[in-house]
């Protein structure tokens, strides 16, 4: 709209009232010019003001208040905003708000001396089922707003963005949130957000750091020594020497493993390995390895079994199976190496019922102590009588009720223990069964009995003979 210039003031005995609108037609200010040796009285009037406005068609945002005191306070050459209009806000875009590392960049985290380990740089984050991944913060509507001769200002609404659940993730009931529905990696692929249960690296390395991940986990090459890597399911096809593996499934070893006891592989199902040298291998159900267990401390609930005709040895360390043992060789020629095999005891109960008798002795070290501070409070008592301190009585029952918890505690512990000896008496008899040949420096245990062999033997199968009550060795040449 083009208001002539004219229109736009009024003059008096001197004076000049001007309206000034703003380009964006959203302020008018008024001012009052004097020009000079002018000396009659301020001419103007609240009339004034509103025809002026009227003659240039400004109709909304009139401010009154401001008007009045132009005019009452006889204001000169100073603006004074007389109308207003309202400008157009517009919308906020959507935004999204990821809850995992969407672009991978490695995470570093200082230990609380101040020590980062760069093997712990968590790459790839893993998420549990349930677990908020995204939440859109939707667009807003723009509002409309409105200049001073009364015209719409349009306004423009936030732009939109696309929020997708993808594999294995939901929507949440107003489609905003996205949660995982399994465990494992969360990657955005374009707008889609899914959750992967089989994550594959070329190798672990300081590239890739320790992992941590909730579903299966396959590595392509090698695993550098000194690595972690905890998962659901742990394969590995490449070379993996002196690292930890932890699995909550199974275990698959493609080359095999090799390192000193104090790394481990432990995995709650069945571990497979063309053999391992030097390391704790720990199973809830089998372990089936194709060449060699050497050097190993091996606790394993289920059965072991070695499948390689040519191989097939376990040589040194400890090999303990809860059920029975599969073997084409025990032991070697080698002398001075010795080689524990033992059957048919879950290692678990085994480990439980060792931890119970040191328990138990040390507490009833500890009772011992307790009950000679409590004999001499009572004997000290007997003699002060109503003399004695308030503060040694108080002592006395706590020392009396400890001794009470102390021998309910023993008394569980030795409860349990007898539950695990009957389980012993009771557990299925297990065997060991070779192949071809068990060297001397061996010693064989099925249960609680022992067999020590001084002599080579060829196929056959170690066994407890109920009646006899002790391992007999059955040939099968």
């Amino acid at each position: 709209m083009s208001l002539k210039k004219e229109n736009q003031k009024i003059e008096k005995q001197g004076y000049t009232l001007e309206l000034n609108i703003s380009d964006d037609k959203l302020h008018v200010s008024a001012i009052v010019l004097k020009e000079k040796n002018v000396e009659e009285e301020f001419p103007f009037t609240i009339e004034d003001v509103y025809e002026l406005l009227k003659k240039n068609k400004i109709k909304y945002g009139i401010i009154d208040v401001n008007i009045s005191e132009l005019i009452n306070e006889k204001i000169i050459a100073t603006p004074v905003i007389v109308a207003e209009g309202i400008p157009a806000k517009d919308g906020r875009d959507a935004v999204i708000e990821y809850y995992f590392n969407v672009d991978k960049v490695p995470i570093i985290e200082e230990d609380e001396k101040g020590q980062v380990d760069f093997r712990e740089i968590h790459k790839y984050e893993s998420v549990q089922k349930g677990s908020l991944l995204a939440r859109k913060i939707p667009a807003t509507k723009g509002i409309d707003g409105k200049n001073v001769f009364g015209q719409k200002i349009p306004a423009k609404d936030g732009k939109d963005i696309l929020l997708l659940a993808g594999k294995n993730t939901e929507y949440s009931e107003d489609h905003l949130s996205i949660y995982a529905v399994r465990t494992g990696i969360p990657v955005k692929q374009g707008y889609k957000i899914h959750v992967l249960e089989k994550l594959e690296v070329p190798e672990v390395s300081y590239k890739t750091g320790n992992i941590h991940f909730g579903g299966t986990i396959e590595v392509m090459k090698d695993v550098a020594p000194g690595f972690l890597i905890e998962a659901h399911n742990i394969i590995i096809r490449g070379h993996a020497d002196n690292v930890d593996l932890k699995a909550t499934g199974k275990i698959i070893l493609h080359k095999g493993i090799s390192g000193g006891k104090k790394h481990s592989v432990v995995a709650r199902e069945t571990i497979r390995s063309p053999f391992f040298e030097g390391y704790e291998i720990i199973s809830d159900e089998d372990l089936i390895v194709e060449d060699y267990l050497l050097n190993c401390e091996v606790h394993v609930e289920g059965n072991i079994e070695l499948t390689n005709p040519a191989k097939g040895y376990i040589l040194g360390g400890k090999v303990v199976a809860g059920k029975s043992i599969t073997a084409y060789i025990l032991g070697s020629k080698m002398t001075g190496v010795k080689t524990k095999i033992s059957a048919g005891i879950s290692p678990k109960r085994e480990k439980e019922y060792i931890e119970l008798k040191k328990s138990i002795i040390q507490n009833r070290e500890n009772l011992e102590k307790l009950e000679k501070n409590e004999l001499y409070l009572k004997n000290l008592q007997y003699k002060m009588g109503k003399r004695f301190p308030k503060n040694k009585e108080k002592l006395l029952k706590k020392i009396q009720f400890a001794i009470t918890r102390l021998k309910d505690f023993i008394n569980d512990c030795e409860e349990k223990m007898e539950e695990i000896e009957c389980y012993f008496k009771k557990s299925s008899p297990a065997q060991i069964i070779v192949k071809n040949r068990t060297y001397p420096n061996v010693e064989i245990e099925i249960g609680k009995l022992r067999y020590k062999i001084n002599s080579i033997l060829g196929p056959g199968v170690f066994k407890v003979d109920a009646e006899k009550n002790k391992i007999v060795f059955e040939s099968k040449i």
